[in-house]
């Protein structure tokens, strides 16, 4: 066995390690304040109670809304009872009631909110299945109201609508071929049917007014109280002009009932006529029925088919309606026609709701004390771990500023290096062209004097061959030089070889040419 803070390491305290960790604690904090282990272990039991409830709810609600098998539905229940007790340890673990009653209060108030959203997300299936059997009557009468509801509009539907017609033509043919011709054909006896009815309606009329005059007359002439009367009883001169009202609603009343008489009269005089004059047309509308019917039955069953078939498929959504909305649905009518459903209803569901609410208002009531050991080591290490962070950063930071300051170093030291470079090379390059210079000043020197011995060469040669002795100072005769020799010819020199005006060109050896 391995030893920990000098206590051996059994399932026992391993399962309670395990349940603090649950319970939001931080293992290393809690090793320096041992005595709040039992807290965080029945804060740990709390979060495991309210998973336990989303594990039974969501597999009800994926068994019964989704019909899904138990295997799958029990494995749908673990995963969303293990994401209930994430969520309720990371609300557990972040509820610090700080910084203020307004934003202690925001806190509280958002973890709240959190925690009743999950609360009636799983107390809702476990509700449902609490009231299993209820919520089935109830579908049941829900569906049969639904299909009623169905029945009306598919009553207004074309295809209805046109097999009602369809039926009435089949039976009107079907009258004709038993010999019988529809008298509404006859439009005299439609008039006479019509002149009926108005004078029925007329003598109807006629006669309630006649028994209204005569309940008048009657109160009016014993005193009862009614009609208006005066409660005066006797024959006087109100109840004779009563008395002669009556008589003449009663008049009118009669000659009504004689118009209805004659009307009766007339439309059985017409009817008569049409049924003797409409044998000669009956043999006619027999043969328009034979030919008619069957095509006319070929769409009766075709409409019946396809209304059947509607009403099928409504019948059989209905029958299959009882998922998780039908069943909430369902369990809200129950509450809308039974109070004592409705009060059971809401006792069961808020039950639940508290016991998902459990561990953040348990974590709310521990945190309205004083801090316990493990709060205040938390808080500790919190604030040493900031400060390690700071002093991490401000070591950052001068490794930082090292770095810059090394990397400036080593730019200016290769700057230096450049600048050092460029200047030698400045310095090799004036050399250079100052040694170019003297050579080529070396070769000018050489080459001009060439051309000077070249050019006294020719004057000596040309003055012996004219036969005129040199002068005493080595000119020719008559102390003449020739143009060759003078300034012209050294400036043709200097053109020649880019040389400054006004400069002498003397001999290697310094003797003037």
């Amino acid at each position: 066995m391995t030893k920990s803070s000098g206590q051996a390491t059994t399932p026992e305290r391993r399962f309670g390690d395990t349940l603090t960790w649950i319970g939001g604690a931080d293992r290393d904090i809690l090793l320096t304040a041992p005595t709040n282990r039992s807290s965080f272990v029945q804060m740990g039991l709390v979060v495991l109670a309210t998973a336990g409830l989303g594990v039974l709810s969501m597999s009800f609600a994926l068994s019964n809304g989704v019909h899904l098998p138990v295997a799958l539905s029990v494995f749908g229940g673990l995963v969303w009872g293990c994401i209930i007790a994430v969520i309720d340890r990371f609300l557990i673990m972040n509820l610090k009631l700080r910084g203020g009653f307004a934003k202690a209060l925001t806190v509280v108030g958002v973890r709240v909110v959190i925690a009743a959203l999950l609360g009636i997300v799983i107390s809702t299936p476990l509700v449902l299945q609490i009231f299993h059997d209820e919520i089935s009557a109830q579908i049941i009468s829900d569906n049969l109201t639904k299909a009623k509801e169905t029945g009306d509009v598919l009553a207004e539907t074309p295809a209805v609508k046109l097999l009602a017609q369809t039926r009435e033509k089949i039976a009107v043919h079907e009258n004709t071929l038993r010999g019988v011709l529809p008298a509404a054909d006859s439009p005299e006896v439609k008039n006479r049917q019509d002149y009926l009815d108005k004078a029925r309606q007329d003598y109807d009329k006629a006669r309630t007014a006649a028994e209204a005059k005569y309940r008048a007359w009657q109160c009016e002439l014993y005193g009862s109280s009614c009609e208006g009367s005066t409660n005066v009883p006797g024959n006087g001169n109100l109840a004779k002009a009563r008395e002669r009202e009556y008589q003449e609603a009663q008049r009118l009343a009669d000659d009504a009932g004689k118009a209805v008489t004659q009307a009766e009269g007339a439309l059985t005089a017409a009817r008569e006529s049409v049924s003797t004059q409409g044998q000669n047309a009956l043999g006619k509308a027999q043969e328009v029925a034979r030919a008619e019917l069957p095509g006319l039955r070929q769409q009766e069953a075709a409409l019946q088919a396809q209304v059947s078939g509607q009403v099928n498929d409504v019948t059989t959504k209905n029958d299959e309606n009882q998922g998780l909305l039908a069943q909430i649905i369902a369990l809200s009518n129950l509450g809308k026609d039974n109070g004592a459903a409705a009060s059971t209803h809401y006792a069961v569901a808020g039950l639940l709701f508290m016991i998902e609410l459990l561990p953040v208002l348990v974590k709310i009531l521990t945190s309205l004390g004083p801090p316990s050991a493990y709060e205040r080591n938390r808080d500790a290490a919190e604030d040493t771990d900031v400060e390690n962070a700071k002093i991490e950063k401000r070591k950052q930071a001068r490794d930082r500023d090292e770095a810059e300051r090394r990397a400036a170093e080593e730019v200016k030291k290769e700057g230096a290096v450049v600048d050092d470079m460029r200047s030698r090379e400045q310095d090799l390059g004036i050399k250079a062209n100052e040694r170019v210079a003297k050579e080529m000043e070396t070769i000018l020197d050489a080459a001009l004097a060439q051309w000077a011995r070249d050019v006294q060469k020719t004057l000596h040669t040309a003055a012996g061959a004219a036969g005129k002795p040199a002068g005493a100072n080595g000119s020719a005769g008559g102390g003449h030089v020739p143009p060759q020799a003078t300034g012209s010819g050294q400036q043709n020199v200097r053109s020649k070889f880019n040389l400054p005006n006004g400069k002498k060109i003397g001999s290697t050896n310094g003797s003037t040419p």
